[in-house]
């Protein structure tokens, strides 16, 4: 079923009728996006258009649509490692569409089906090797996302295993390791106002039984590198509980094939409960 959807967020939406008209009721003034949705085999972008909403009724709203189509991508590795299988996520900006994962295409490159017009990011495996650019026909882009305006051009993976690797070990305050009942997360975090980076380049690290860990296959640039006790999951996410919790962080800037090791303190659960508590992010 085709399905127009007015503000993904909430509940404004009207079914397409056969002769191609629908009608969306009880709208606030405001500006909306207007998207034709295509449910089945996967939830897909058909077409998109803009309207503004004031006291009157919008009418003849026109959206072009689009039939979805196979986007092919080559993919290129830099640097000396394993070069097995690995899995490549193409995500939509619209928060209404499905994820779609890659299958490997006969000439060794990549293919994304069911795909249509709009803005992607691509989810690379987070180990050894990181995502360090995508172009598509003239734009490249080194935070992995990109404009699918139309189609014809492969788009371009370019994947490094210069990555850099650090490593260290978790401390509380009084300098003790972190107790095993009581493990904390390491989160290394992109030192950058955009949002959708932090998400999209945020590790998470590995630790032992002795509060050391490792994370590996870093991109390059300046980072945030925190050790939590206990904190609500992408709580770090939220940029005024980062601004709270920064004098505890430690700065950290990321080279290709660069080396380090690193000790960070840890901010312990009753430190950011009351964080969370006051920002009212609980």
């Amino acid at each position: 079923m085709k399905r127009s959807t007015l503000d993904p967020t909430g509940p404004h939406t009207g079914d397409i009728q056969r002769d191609g008209s629908f009608e969306i009721t009880g709208i606030a003034s405001g500006t909306y996006d207007v998207t034709v949705m295509r449910v089945y085999p996967s939830w897909t972008a058909l077409g998109k258009t803009t309207v503004q909403v004031n006291d009157t009724s919008v009418e003849d709203v026109s959206i072009e649509l689009h039939e979805p189509q196979t986007l092919h991508a080559n993919v290129r590795i830099e640097g000396d490692g394993p070069t097995q299988d690995f899995q490549v996520r193409l995500e939509s900006l619209d928060p209404l569409e499905t994820a779609r994962f890659a299958e490997k295409a006969d000439d060794g490159g990549l293919d994304f089906y069911d795909v249509g017009l709009g803005e992607y990011h691509v989810t690379a495996p987070r180990g050894q090797l990181y995502l360090k650019s995508v172009r598509y026909g003239n734009a490249e882009s080194n935070d992995g996302t990109f404009t699918l305006a139309a189609y014809g051009f492969p788009l371009e993976m370019v994947f490094s295993m210069r990555g850099a690797k650090l490593s260290g070990s978790i401390q509380s305050k009084n300098n003790a390791a972190a107790k095993d009942n009581t493990p904390p997360r390491v989160v290394l975090i992109p030192d950058t106002p955009d949002t959708s980076l932090r998400e999209y380049r945020t590790r998470s690290a590995a630790f032992d039984q002795s509060g050391a860990f490792l994370i590996e296959g870093i991109a390059p640039g300046k980072y945030k590198l925190y050790a939590f006790e206990n904190v609500p999951d992408g709580i770090w996410l939220a940029d005024e509980f980062l601004k709270e919790a920064e004098p505890m962080a430690i700065a950290y800037e990321a080279k290709e094939e660069n080396t380090e090791t690193i000790q960070i303190p840890l901010l312990t659960k009753g430190e950011t409960d009351r964080m969370v508590a006051r920002l009212g992010l609980d």
